[in-house]
Order: C-alpha cells, then sequence, then structure tokens
C-alpha cells in the first residue's frame, strides 16, 4: 500500500511538473507571438498610411476637429481591403468615424468593377454622427445611410467564457457560465440582413442606463447578431474592432457554424459564418 501510494505520488508530481512546463512553453510562444504581432502591425501601419495616400484620402482621415482620435492606419487598411474581398451587398456599421469614410470608398471602388452595394451606419452620438456626416462629402455620402440611433439596454441570457481570449476550450477549463448580461440592441434592425457587419459602437455612455449597480460604465455588448442570425447567409462577415467582451458573447451563443479569426497585433476578430 504504501508503495502504491508513492507511485501515485510521484506519478502527480510528474504530471503537475508537465503541466507547469506546458505553461511556461504557452506564455513563451504567446509572448513571441504578441513580439511578432506589434512587429508586423508597424509595417502594416506605415503600408496603410501609403494605401490611403495613393487613394487620396489621408488628409480626409486625418482631420481631427471634433475631438476626433487619430486614425489606425493597419485597422482601416484591413477594413478597407476586407470589404473589397467580400464584396458585400449590404454593409451594417455601428459607431461611425473614419471607418465610414474607408467603408464607403471600398463600396465606391467596388461599383467601378461593377458591383452595386451600399451601407447603413449607426451612430449613437449626435456630435459624432455630424461630424462623420462633413467627412464623407458629396462623393461617399451617397453610398452611406448615416442614422442616428439610441440602443435598447437589456438582459441576455448567454455563455459567459472563463477565459476572455480563447475561442477553443482545453482539458480541465472551467466550462462556460450561463448568466444575464446587461446588453445592447438596436430593435428597428433585427429585420436586417447584411453581408458585412463592422462592430465599433457604441460608447457605453452613449447608452441610457447602461451601467452596473455600483455606478460604474460596462464594456459594450451588442447582441444584434445574434438576433439577425438565423437569416444571415453563409459567408457573412463580423469584423469586431477591439472589444473582446463582446466578441466572447457572441462567439459563445451563435447557434450556427462560424468561423473566428483574433488578431492579437490590430486587437480584432473577423468571424465568418460557414455553409451548413
Amino acid at each position: 500500500m504504501p508503495v502504491k501510494f508513492a507511485e501515485r505520488h510521484f506519478a502527480d508530481r510528474v504530471i503537475a511538473g508537465l503541466q507547469r512546463g506546458a505553461d511556461i512553453l504557452l506564455h513563451a510562444v504567446e509572448t513571441v507571438g504578441r513580439y511578432l504581432a506589434i512587429r508586423r502591425n508597424a509595417d502594416e501601419v506605415t503600408a496603410g498610411k501609403r494605401l490611403f495616400q495613393d487613394l487620396g484620402l489621408a488628409e480626409r482621415l486625418v482631420d481631427l476637429k471634433g475631438g476626433a482620435l487619430p486614425p489606425h492606419w493597419d485597422d482601416l487598411s484591413t477594413l478597407y481591403r476586407l470589404v473589397l474581398a467580400k464584396k458585400p451587398g449590404l454593409v451594417l456599421e455601428y459607431g461611425s468615424g473614419c471607418s465610414t469614410v474607408v467603408i464607403a470608398a471600398a463600396l465606391q471602388a467596388l461599383e467601378k468593377s461593377g458591383h452595386s452595394a451600399t451601407m447603413v451606419s449607426i451612430e449613437s452620438n449626435p456630435h459624432w454622427r455630424d461630424h462623420t456626416a462633413g467627412k464623407l462629402g458629396p462623393d461617399l455620402s451617397r453610398f452611406v445611410d448615416l442614422r442616428y440611433m439610441l440602443p435598447a439596454t437589456e438582459i441576455s441570457w448567454g455563455e459567459v467564457r472563463p477565459r476572455r481570449r480563447q475561442f477553443v476550450w482545453y482539458p480541465g477549463d472551467p466550462r462556460p457560465l450561463r448568466m444575464g448580461v446587461l446588453t445592447l440592441a438596436y430593435p428597428e434592425l433585427e429585420n436586417m440582413v447584411p453581408d458585412f457587419i463592422y462592430l465599433d459602437g457604441p460608447a457605453p455612455d452613449d447608452a441610457q442606463g447602461y451601467r452596473a449597480t455600483n455606478g460604474r460604465s460596462l464594456p459594450a455588448i451588442v447582441t444584434d447578431p445574434l438576433k439577425m442570425e438565423a437569416r444571415l447567409k453563409p459567408g457573412c462577415t463580423i469584423l469586431v474592432d477591439g472589444r473582446q467582451p463582446n466578441s466572447m458573447f457572441l462567439a459563445g451563443n451563435f447557434q450556427r457554424m462560424w468561423r473566428a479569426t483574433p488578431d492579437a497585433g490590430q486587437n480584432n476578430t473577423v468571424f465568418e459564418l460557414l455553409p451548413g
């Protein structure tokens, strides 16, 4: 009996050591991945700025009147190229700004190749709605239906994943929690069937009553894609810019098959609806 106990104790120590080694290796891989992502990101910033200079949009995007943040050239370049590649018929955007100009420019480029498309841009702050309208100008505004709209606050029941940055599960991980979460939705959009969704809004402070019980601001979690999901066509693409809690809530509660591609360098996640 003591021998068996010693053998079992030794085996437990070996397994624990292997787990620690695996954790160290995983941390090292993640560190190297972040370093490479930062290096790649720097190159993409330079290439992205050059792209919009060539398109004649750089000065329009750099216009900082009204307190707008400087453009993230790499993010905007990814958005522009993705819209060109997906050739959507209808784009739905949450949160207006530089991204609105970039998407409209991509739709304009697609029109020149014979592809007709339009976009609906939802803005929950009247200041930024007006600011974006001024950036678009007459050449791009015809592609954009820019709407001022406030979201509804509601409780959504769904899976909340313990590890925010993971889209897969490993043995021993705690299972997702199913609980009520304070979320945002735009009821007017529920019947819309977009081919491409760009999710970078709204700001939590623009939603009435969207606060924790202690008064603190909450991360914005928009659930419209979940309500639209049954009607969306295979190939539909959702680009979530930052907003990790929103990405994780979508990933945990989609009912159909989606491919999720997180990008640590640009801090975004691309979801693509698969056939079947």
